[in-house]
């Protein structure tokens, strides 16, 4: 999503297998403004991409925010947290009530004030801060070197992350960008993973045996193509 919901993506209710609900309207809490929330229904991973840092690039299945920024006064708020807004006090439908994405800045500035966010959130701002950074190495070809607050970030994301398979691959992936390779090869030796994500973990430990910590794009489908696998939380 480039700016909030596209309004487009509401009026049939149908794009395809792509399918959304009625707009809900919600209230900022911070100034009371309208703020305009369109449901994904149901969607697929057709023609999409899945991208070493978890990251799903899929037109059929955009993504859904947690967080967003108020168009009235710029203020961050949790969009499902958000309490109800009677659209029929809303005077003007045609104005744009859309939420307005966070940037790189922003997860930045949640990260350096979390003793405001709720710890439900917190893993949600590192990763996506994490991939919100990433988007400019995205085909670039390029190994960026991290930011010291991209570095910082992802260590402490690292000591969020549980067991779990997925989990256990984004460590390998965070090891892997942070240039820590012994150690993402110690968790790709020691760790036990379903067959239905070995393709993931092979190309993992091709990388890493490369000494590469660049980001890279796991799979690219056609459009007739679905992912086959995926490790994003």
């Amino acid at each position: 999503m480039n700016d909030g919901v596209p309004e487009v993506q509401a009026e049939e209710g149908t794009i395809g297998p792509l399918r959304y609900g009625e707009p809900v309207y919600r209230g900022c809490d911070n100034c009371g403004r309208a703020v305009k929330i369109v449901p994904l229904l149901s969607g697929n991973t057709l023609g999409g991409s899945l991208w070493s840092d978890g990251y799903l690039e899929a037109p059929q299945l955009p993504e859904q925010s947690l967080l967003g920024k108020c168009r009235g006064c710029g203020e961050i708020v949790c969009l499902a947290d958000l309490p109800p807004h009677p659209a029929p006090g809303i005077k003007d439908k045609s104005e744009d009530y859309t939420f307005v994405p966070l940037a790189p800045d922003d997860y930045e500035y949640l990260l350096a004030n979390l003793d405001n966010v709720s710890a439900a959130y917190q893993l949600y701002i590192r990763i996506m801060f994490w991939q919100v950074s990433n988007h400019k190495r995205r085909g670039s070809g390029d190994v960026e070197p991290l930011s010291d607050s991209e570095r910082d970030n992802l260590m402490e994301l690292q000591k969020l992350l549980g067991n779990a398979q997925a989990d256990r691959l984004i460590k390998v992936e965070v090891l892997r960008q942070c240039q820590a390779f012994e150690e993402a090869e110690a968790l790709l030796a020691d760790e036990a993973f379903d067959e239905g994500v070995m393709s993931i973990v092979e190309r993992l430990r091709q990388l890493v045996a490369e000494r590469n910590a660049g980001l890279v794009k796991l799979f690219s489908c056609e459009p007739e193509q679905e992912i086959p696998v995926h490790f994003h939380r």
